[in-house]
């Protein structure tokens, strides 16, 4: 447990320093809006929050991510829009250890093969 360097707006997620280096080198990531904590301020962090609300039920917060749609979708939409078994719905917590860990992974490997 890292203290957090920046904020990655497309992951919603404050990020330790070496998540960020992975921000840079991971291709899959190299397009998302990393901030800076000391670029943060608070209007900045409310603007972001808006954008983890749900377009359909303005109340919905997206919490929860269906694994088949790869979206991120709120508890309405989850149950209306999102049903068992044809989708795999998790909540968003539950889903950001495993990838987490992958891109921990990748980034230990591309630095491994960068000193070789």
């Amino acid at each position: 447990s890292k203290d957090a360097a920046a904020y990655c707006g497309d992951c919603a997620l404050f990020q330790c320093e070496d998540c960020c280096k992975s921000h840079e080198v991971l291709k899959v990531l190299k397009k998302h809006k990393v901030t800076a904590i000391i670029e943060l301020d608070r209007g900045n962090l409310r603007s972001k929050a808006a954008q983890f609300m749900c377009s359909k039920h303005t109340s919905g917060k997206l919490e929860l991510y269906c694994c088949s749609c790869k979206s991120l979708v709120c508890y309405e939409c989850a149950f209306l829009e999102h049903p068992q078994p044809q989708h795999q719905v998790k909540h968003m917590k539950d889903c950001v250890t495993p990838f987490k860990e992958e891109v921990c992974k990748a980034v230990s490997s591309l630095v491994q093969e960068a000193k070789a």
